[in-house]
């Protein structure tokens, strides 16, 4: 009996939830994601990639700009500028797909290190044929970059981690999520979605697990 009062207490919350999701969707058609918060989140991202030293984003009217300093022979550092072509986080899917939007440029403090730079960059745009960051995110799981556009898995760069830390923001995903994410001054604006099936997956799940748990047992019969 405590398992089917669990199970309704369980589909009385996830409608609580949807309803909660739905008024905040109702009432601000995006939502504001400060730059700040979002470079507490980016160490999350690149956690798992052993160069990368620092990144933080600053957020522009239509486009943003990435400072990664990354260290693997020298120190280098790096300013990507990128628009969003589109992005989507639900419970499923975690994908940003960007495009650079101009040419790499790198830089290094030390003199030796603008020496190195310049060799590096020598051989990759005539020997390599192709630009040295590009080359570096293609070798990352999670990453893929084919003539400046930039398609990347943020559940498998390390998002799903944080989420899991996060419950409140999971069960948003959850309900819908993000479909459409824009760049303003000092923020990004994420685009909700509501998936309204969900509560009703639910409530089909809990209707089904109470039948079976009610379900009379068939009566034994005798055979001569």
């Amino acid at each position: 009996m405590n398992s089917v009062f669990q199970r309704v207490k369980q589909a009385a919350s996830a409608i609580q939830t949807a309803k909660t999701i739905a008024a905040v969707v109702s009432q601000s058609p995006v939502i504001p994601i400060p730059q700040q918060a979002l470079n507490l989140v980016l160490p999350y991202l690149y956690k798992d990639i052993p160069e990368v030293q620092s990144m933080q984003l600053s957020i522009h009217d239509g486009y943003f700009c990435a400072e990664i300093r990354v260290k693997k022979w020298l120190e280098v550092e790096t300013t990507l500028r990128f628009e969003i072509v589109s992005a989507k986080l639900t419970a499923d899917e975690q994908y940003i797909q960007l495009r650079q939007m101009e040419k790499t440029s790198l830089y290094s403090d030390s003199f030796i290190g603008k020496i190195a730079l310049a060799i590096v960059e020598a051989i990759f745009f005539s020997l390599v044929k192709t630009d040295p960051v590009h080359y570096a995110a293609n070798k990352q799981d999670g990453i893929a970059v084919q003539d400046g556009i930039y398609d990347i898995n943020l559940g498998q760069l390390g998002l799903k981690d944080w989420l899991a830390q996060h419950p409140k923001t999971e069960t948003f995903l959850k309900f819908g999520g993000i479909g459409e994410i824009r760049c303003v001054e000092g923020a990004f604006q994420a685009v909700p979605v509501l998936d309204l099936s969900v509560p009703s997956q639910y409530l089909t799940k809990f209707t089904s697990q109470f039948v079976t748990t009610q379900s009379p047992k068939k009566s034994a019969t005798l055979s001569v």
